[in-house]
């Protein structure tokens, strides 16, 4: 402990005034200055005649009157006296402190000395945690994967004052609660963790009279790490014709649909990726080149992380199909990939490298060897016959049946279809039915073909084979099965209703009288049916709100359209069945803000609704599908 001595020899001498009290001198002629540093202590030596009080004015401040018992006042008694003065780190600022020190004689009080504290110097320490051991640290080093946690300790509440831009928001915690004490946690901004990053960090106090700086240094991503961001990676399939990349999701059925080019996002060091191609050959995978390569992939110059995925045409006058892959690694591993792949050139490296995989992508040629499928004559007349391209129709027989062949021709219903397969008797069996299976539109199994379709098969003396059969207004679906139970190929005959559009309706909302879109009906199986059903080829249909009101404008005269008759609507549902004119509270009338025009209204109901206008001759003049939405 340093310690040193001020003495005065002056007495504090008592005098009476001409009004008898007592006048005492100071001890000293002018107040004392004590400067002391934390935990210091000063004597202070004096002389009084009479009995006294010395009070400290701060709780950093303490006497001594016997240099072992601090308190904040001490007391004694006339004659010579030594106080010890001790400074303590209470309340300490980063300022000087001062306070002063009172003596108190006789109820006169005076100051006899300031003590003057050294301020607090700013303490800042950054430092790594590392399992129980704690390092300080110079500077922060972030890791390859783009983050650093540390600890900052502080005799003051500190805040970060500057950042570098490459950096996100730093997360801040306390550690026991304590503002001076806490963890912080960096982490690269993903655009900038391919690159190599330096900056520094700035940690002030509140008034900015301590700043304190530390370089960080960010020395890029691990070099043998990548990142693939996308819709998916498997289970694509590209369009003969290279156009179109699709991908159906299995759980909720939503389709992905990318025309040219899928996008990925892909991040390694510095963007420096490289691109593995490979097909399927049975069990083995090969490397494509340059000359058969049908998959490619370019980068974004722009944006260096977007890439795009392209694919070629399926070779011309070819059919089949192919699958390929596509992978991505970092330039660091490349060469350790390539060996890896040359040591398992199988579907193996599949597992192996599933990481790296980018895409899996089939690609089905759109080229149909017609001489395969069948030979159709429609009403005695020869009728091409197609590949089936609706893909809810494929998956629905190959739900059923696998079947790589479905082929489809179009007809008017009740006409004749006769169709070859294109089959000897040696490949397919047409004995008691047995190897022939119908479908109806829904996928189900038509029991008693032959009353239902007039199904009828023949065999011709040179072996030939052909079916007989009334096509309907909906889909059937004809099966050749072999002996055991699997197809040979498939048939689909749909309906070629082509609808006439007339001239149309016009509907209005009751409430708004904004009009409402109306289109010719788009599902040419239900206005097959309708045909069939009801005669006319005009059918529209609407869209509106379940108990929804609506105008309908069938855009007829009174001369083709009586609005007066009670049989010149007929209410029905989709199947068919008569629902009542009160049920959807139907009316019929003239617009008395347009002369000759004639409308009808009805209540959309949460079912679909078939609106038939029958003419004054009887027939059915156009028809009305009301869809609730």
């Amino acid at each position: 402990m340093f310690v040193a001595a001020m003495s005065c020899l002056l007495v504090a001498c008592n005098d009476n005034n001409e009004s008898g009290n007592v006048v005492l001198k100071p001890i000293f002629d002018t107040p004392l200055r004590l400067s002391c540093a934390v935990n210091e202590s000063k004597e202070i030596n004096f002389t009084s005649d009479t009995e006294w009080k010395l009070v400290s004015g701060a709780i950093w401040c303490r006497l001594s009157l016997d240099g072992e018992n601090f308190s904040y006042s001490v007391s004694g008694k006339k004659g010579a006296n030594t106080i010890l003065v001790k400074v303590g780190d209470e309340a300490a600022e980063f300022c000087e402190s001062a306070t002063e020190l009172k003596i108190i004689r006789q109820n006169n009080e005076e100051t006899i000395a300031t003590v003057l504290r050294a301020p607090e110097k700013y303490f800042f320490s950054i430092v790594a945690v590392e399992e129980s051991e704690e390092k300080e640290l110079q500077s922060i080093a972030m890791n390859e994967n783009g983050s650093v946690t540390f600890n900052a300790y502080a005799n003051f509440n500190f805040g970060i004052t500057e950042i570098p831009e490459w950096l996100s928001d730093i997360t801040v915690s306390k550690i026991d609660n304590n503002p001076y004490r806490r963890e912080l946690s960096l982490k690269v901004l993903s655009e900038y963790e391919p690159f190599k990053k330096d900056g520094r960090l700035k940690f002030e106090d509140e008034g900015a009279n301590a700043s304190f700086v530390y370089d960080v240094v960010y020395p890029g991503m691990n070099p043998r790490k990548i990142q693939i961001e996308g819709d998916a990676f498997e289970n694509w399939t590209l369009s003969g014709d290279g156009s179109t990349f699709s991908n159906k999701n299995a759980v909720s059925g939503k389709e992905i649909l990318w025309n040219d080019s899928v996008v990925y996002n892909v991040k390694a060091l510095n963007y420096d990726c490289r691109y593995l191609f490979l097909q399927e050959d049975g069990e083995n995978l090969l490397q494509m080149t340059d000359e058969d390569g049908w998959l490619a992939v370019t980068q974004n110059s722009d944006s260096p992380a977007e890439v795009y995925v392209t694919g070629k045409a399926f070779p011309e006058n070819m059919e089949g199909s192919r699958k390929g892959y596509v992978f991505a690694f970092p330039a660091a591993i490349n060469d350790s990939i390539m060996e890896l792949y040359a040591a398992a050139p199988d579907l193996s490296f599949i597992d192996t490298a599933n990481e790296n995989l980018m895409m899996a992508v089939t690609q089905v040629s759109d080229y149909v060897d017609l001489t395969k499928g069948f030979s159709v004559l429609v009403d005695d007349e020869a009728t091409e016959c197609f590949k089936e391209s609706d893909k809810a129709m494929i998956s629905m027989v190959n739900s059923l049946y696998d079947v790589s062949e479905v082929y489809a021709v179009s007809a008017d219903s009740d006409a004749k279809i006769t169709a070859y397969t294109n089959l000897t008797y040696g490949n397919w069996s047409n004995d008691d039915m047995k190897n022939i299976a119908v479908l109806d539109a829904t996928g189900n199994i038509i029991s008693d073909p032959v009353s239902a379709i007039g199904l009828e098969l023949v065999t011709t003396a040179d072996n030939e084979q052909y079916f007989t059969l009334t096509a309907q207004a909906k889909p059937v679906v004809v099966l050749l099965l072999d002996d055991n139970g699997e197809c040979v190929k498939a048939l689909v005959i749909k309906s070629s209703i082509v609808l006439n559009p007339g001239t149309g309706f016009e509907i209005k909302n009751m409430i708004t009288l904004e009009n409402v879109e109306c289109n010719l009906e788009s599902d040419i199986d239900f206005a097959a049916a309708l045909v069939k059903r009801y005669g006319t080829k005009e059918i529209y249909t609407v869209c509106e709100t379940v108990g929804y009101s609506i105008y309908i404008y069938p855009q007829l005269s009174l001369e083709e359209w009586n609005v007066e008759s009670t049989e010149s609507v007929i209410i029905a549902d989709a199947d068919g069945a008569t629902i009542k004119p009160t049920e959807v509270k139907l009316e019929c009338g003239e617009d008395p803000d347009n002369e000759g025009y004639y409308y009808a209204t009805l209540v959309v109901k949460n079912r679909v609704l078939v609106v038939v206008f029958v003419g004054t001759d009887g027939a059915n003049k156009k028809i009305l599908v009301v869809r609730p939405k």
